[in-house]
C-alpha cells in the first residue's frame, strides 16, 4: 500500500475531537543521529581551597553539560565523594589545595588511579592549557572564562572518550565480542 492509498492519522484531542495529523513524507527517517555519551565522564568532583574558584567553575563546567558531583577543598574529601559517586573527572587546585604543589592530585590518585584530572593553576595564563604525556593529567589555567573552559573540556572528553572507546576495541579493529577461550 501507498503512502498515499493509507488511511490518515488521527489523534483525540482533549475535547474528544479528532483532528487530522500529518506526517512528514520521511517519518520514518530518524533526523537526529544517535550519539553514544560516557555519562561517568560527564561527572566530576571539584577540588580548590577557594570557594569562590569552586563556583566558579561549577557554572562552567554545568555550562558545557558536565554534573558536579561534589565541591571540597581537601583531598580526603574528594576521594570519598569520587569513589561514590563514580566521577571519572577531578579538576584540583595544583598551588592551593592540601599545601599546594600536587599534593591533593598525589593523594587523590592514590585512592582513586583511574580518574583523569584537570589541573588548575593561577600559575598556567589563558592558551597554556595543554596535556601531559600521561594522557590523564590536563592542565586549565585561571581564570576561569566560560567560553574557553566549554571548549577546553569538549576537547578533554572527545580525547577521553575515543581512548575509553579504543580500550574496549580489540586489535585489529573489530568492535565484536572476543570468542570465549
Amino acid at each position: 500500500m501507498s503512502p498515499e492509498d493509507e488511511q490518515p492519522k488521527f489523534f483525540m484531542l482533549d475535547e474528544g475531537t479528532e483532528d487530522f495529523y500529518a506526517f512528514p513524507d520521511n517519518w520514518d527517517v530518524d533526523d537526529e543521529e544517535e550519539v553514544e555519551v560516557d555519562v561517568d565522564l560527564k561527572k566530576m568532583v571539584i577540588v580548590d581551597a577557594s570557594v569562590f574558584h569552586r563556583n566558579i567553575l561549577k557554572g562552567h563546567l554545568e555550562a558545557a553539560g558536565y554534573k558536579v558531583a561534589g565541591m571540597v577543598g581537601s583531598a580526603a574529601e574528594a576521594g570519598k565523594i569520587m569513589e561514590e559517586s563514580k566521577a571519572r573527572m577531578a579538576a584540583v587546585d595544583y598551588d592551593q589545595t592540601d599545601g599546594g604543589n600536587g599534593r591533593a592530585l598525589q593523594l587523590i590518585a592514590a585512592v582513586y588511579p583511574q580518574a583523569v584530572y584537570l589541573v588548575t593553576s593561577g600559575k598556567f595564563k589563558a592558551g597554556q592549557e595543554g596535556q601531559s604525556g600521561t594522557g590523564k593529567i590536563y592542565c586549565l589555567g585561571k581564570p576561569f572564562e566560560k567560553d574557553r573552559v566549554i571548549e577546553f573540556m569538549k576537547k578533554v572528553y572527545d580525547t577521553e572518550f575515543a581512548r575509553k572507546k579504543a580500550a574496549r576495541t580489540p586489535a585489529g579493529g573489530n568492535t565484536a565480542p572476543a570468542p570465549p577461550a
